[in-house]
C-alpha cells in the first residue's frame, strides 16, 4: 500500500481521489498533519496500510495521503 506525502501543495479532490481510489476520509492527526484515505476500504476488503496505521494509531485501509507542513485540506 501506498502512503503519498504532500508538504506545500493540497491535491485537488479529483487527485485525491484517484490516488486513494474512492470517497476521501480525512483523520486530523495529533502533530497537525492530516491522512486522507479511501473512505469505503473496509467494504472493498482493501489490505492494511502499515504506514498510514502507524501514523493514525487506528488500523487504515488502502492507498492514502498524507498532508504536512502547510498543505491542508479544507
Amino acid at each position: 500500500m501506498t502512503l503519498r506525502t504532500f508538504t506545500v501543495v493540497s491535491p485537488s479532490l479529483e487527485t485525491a481521489q484517484e490516488i486513494v481510489g474512492g470517497y476521501v476520509g480525512l483523520i486530523p492527526l495529533s502533530n497537525g498533519d492530516q491522512l486522507l484515505f479511501d473512505e469505503d476500504g473496509e467494504m472493498k476488503d482493501l489490505p492494511l496500510n502499515e504506514e498510514a496505521s502507524a501514523q493514525a494509531n487506528l488500523p487504515i485501509l488502502g492507498n492514502c495521503i498524507l498532508l504536512t507542513g502547510p498543505a491542508k485540506w479544507d
